[in-house]
């Protein structure tokens, strides 16, 4: 029986996950790098670029915009989930956690 991807993530405690149908995004600190899983077939379909050492991970409802931590550069990074380009932000000292409200609101 073929492994569920995202269980096994979850199971082998990965520091953050977001999610936004079909796919999750899991931040990968020592590549720099978040990992596009799509959870209908549990395979890694893109990576994508995300500072030195991405931690926290929160995305839109639709999964077009992520924002990541940076803890090395201590920033907040805004990806564009398609086209993968980024905005930094400077946050201070080794950002962990990210929260996205539902509504967009602040």
């Amino acid at each position: 029986m073929k492994a569920n991807l995202f269980a096994a993530l979850c199971a082998a405690g990965a520091a953050s996950i977001a999610i936004a149908a079909p796919f999750a995004y899991v931040p990968n600190e020592k590549s720099g790098t978040i990992s596009v899983i799509d959870t209908a077939t549990d395979s890694v379909v893109r990576q994508l670029n995300a500072g030195k050492r991405p931690r926290g991970i929160g995305s839109d409802p639709a999964g077009r915009q992520l924002f990541v931590s940076d803890a090395s550069s201590g920033s907040l990074l805004a990806i564009d989930s398609t086209a993968g380009s980024s905005v930094t932000l400077a946050l201070g000292r080794s950002p962990e956690g990210v929260s996205v409200s539902r509504t967009a609101s602040w």
